[in-house]
């Protein structure tokens, strides 16, 4: 079943897009390919491709303010798998949840039907949700939704994305991996790149932990979790490595303690060995899912750290040394706080996964199956 909650945080789009637009967007009007989402999608002249995301965000644009250059106009592109569910019935929910209404004639997206939502006439001066588009290929269920504010319709914008719509074949994320975004603080003292691919998921506490997840739309499941917490106050690297590998060896069974790495550069940073974690397969005759997990051990100061945990799925042997790249990639990235302020301003061109949601529009999924997940050893996870 589709998780079918559509939540919509108008304020929040605006207050958490960057004050400036233009510091950290590159131009929307440029024809990008998403090949591990299957689309290759154009944004609208004069707009720029913003920062931030959530679970099954492809791409979002935003028009910002002559006078203020804030954002006041937005359009979001996202998708789930759509199991069984047509559009026709996808954009019901939407109108029934929205208050709107169902156009009655379709619109072409590439060759496929699609279905528009208005939705209802908005009051004040506030940013608000003008329509959206709903269009099925192959399992994937893609929405395009407008955000705008009085006197900035965002209808022919939207008509541009559509019209300019490619579709393109879903590839496995095994071979984009290593892409990664410019570095992000967190927690006020790191700064840290992820896969271009990772989305932010849930968090108990954005300011402390960080948690994004990897969906190859090609499995139908997530592949890689990547979590980051700041440990209670207290707990140096030492302490850390020794709990780590006390919940593993409880949690997991392995019958010695992780090996511990220490990786050239700054803050220092230990990396475990990693371990398998072996779930039944789906279906009768498939192969055991196998989740590979390895931790990272940061040190933020002489007696705090932070733990930063890495789990992928494997689907194919063939498929681990990218994963395993990937994850080097990543700790290696970790570095300093005040390294970014140089590079800020080089990448301030460079359009940027967020550390975390942005509070846009999204849709909101369940929590992954443990034994289908790429969380499946989520367990060990001290």
């Amino acid at each position: 079943m589709l998780a079918r909650t559509l939540v919509v945080a108008l304020a929040l789009l605006v207050a958490q897009a960057p004050a400036r637009a233009q510091s950290k967007s590159t131009p929307a009007d440029v024809e990008k390919t998403y090949p591990t989402f299957g689309v290759r999608l154009t944004g609208p002249a004069g707009w720029l491709q913003m920062a931030g995301g959530r679970p099954g965000l492809i791409t979002r644009w935003g028009k910002p303010s002559p006078e203020t250059g804030e954002v006041a106009s937005a359009i979001v592109v996202e998708l789930e798998p759509a199991e069984a569910q047509t559009p026709a019935q996808y954009a019901a929910m939407v109108a029934q949840r929205s208050g709107g209404t169902v156009d009655r004639s379709t619109v072409d997206v590439a060759g496929v039907r699609g279905y528009t939502v208005t939705a209802p006439a908005g009051q004040g001066s506030g940013v608000r949700v003008s329509s959206t588009l709903v269009v099925k290929h192959g399992q994937l269920m893609y929405v395009m939704t407008g955000f705008e504010s009085p006197g900035l319709p965002v209808a022919g914008a939207m008509d541009g994305v559509r019209t300019a719509w490619k579709w393109v074949p879903v590839e496995p994320v095994a071979k984009y991996l290593q892409n990664l975004s410019p570095p992000f603080p967190l927690f006020g003292k790191l700064s840290m790149s992820l896969p271009e691919l990772a989305r932010p998921y849930d968090a108990k506490d954005s300011n402390a932990q960080l948690h994004q997840l990897i969906f190859d739309y090609t499995a139908n499941k997530p592949v890689v979790d990547i979590d980051m917490i700041a440990l209670p106050a207290g707990r140096d690297a030492n302490q850390a490595k020794e709990m780590v590998n006390k919940v593993v060896m409880e949690q997991a069974g392995l019958a010695q303690p992780l090996t511990w790495t220490e990786e050239n550069g700054r803050p220092r940073r230990w990396v475990s060995s990693s371990f398998d974690q072996k779930s039944p397969g789906q279906g009768r005759g498939a192969p055991p899912i196998v989740t590979v997990a390895r931790y990272a051990v940061v040190e933020l100061s002489e007696h705090d750290s932070a733990l930063l945990t890495i789990q992928y799925v494997i689907g194919k042997p063939s498929e681990r040394p990218a994963f395993e790249a990937a994850n080097e990639a990543i700790v290696k990235s970790i570095r300093p706080a005040e390294a970014i302020s140089a590079e800020g301003v080089a990448n301030a061109g460079s359009p940027t996964p967020a550390p975390r949601g942005d509070g846009s529009i999204s849709i909101k999924r369940k929590a992954p199956r443990k034994d289908k997940a790429a969380s499946a050893s989520t367990s060990t996870n001290p």
